[in-house]
């Protein structure tokens, strides 16, 4: 009788787990670790509130940018009232986020329904600033007359 070629089960069986071993260890390492994502998201809010603050110059009218837990919404003062913007920016998951510098409106203007940082029509800017932290690493955003983020995360002390 003649030898019959071909795996056995346990050799296919073997064979299917290193792959997927192989497999799930190549998942891990293309998943951005946290100092990645903090970067990421910091980035995200930098451009979000650029986008917002340019806005005010556009429409030649104040912006306001306002921080709460869930994440940032814009308000624009247009007709002698507080108009809220139809974009809002929403935090990032598992990230905890900290603000300050926050202001009320002028007294010049109705008030805030809370306190934000003002982008004026000129390009100017109240100051303040975003701290975004993952278990020990954070990473800040400066609002000032030119949005900036720190380059690298930190660790928090």
């Amino acid at each position: 009788m003649a030898k019959e070629r071909g795996f056995t089960l346990i050799e296919l069986l073997v064979v299917v787990l290193i792959v997927a071993i192989l497999l799930s260890a190549g998942m891990m390492s293309l998943r951005p670790n946290d100092q990645q994502r903090l970067k990421i998201a910091a980035q995200n809010v930098q451009q979000w509130l650029a986008l917002t603050c340019d806005l005010a110059l556009f429409k030649q009218s104040i912006v306001t940018v306002i921080p709460d837990q869930q994440g940032l919404y814009g308000l624009i003062w247009q007709g002698g009232v507080w108009q809220r913007l139809q974009t809002n920016f929403s935090w990032p998951e598992g990230i905890q986020v900290s603000w300050r510098g926050v202001q009320p409106a002028p007294a010049s203007l109705a008030p805030l329904p809370a306190e934000g940082w003002l982008c004026w029509p000129d390009e100017t800017r109240t100051t303040g600033e975003i701290i975004l932290q993952q278990a020990s690493q954070q990473q800040r955003v400066s609002l000032n007359e030119s949005l900036t983020s720190d380059d690298a995360t930190q660790n928090a002390h």
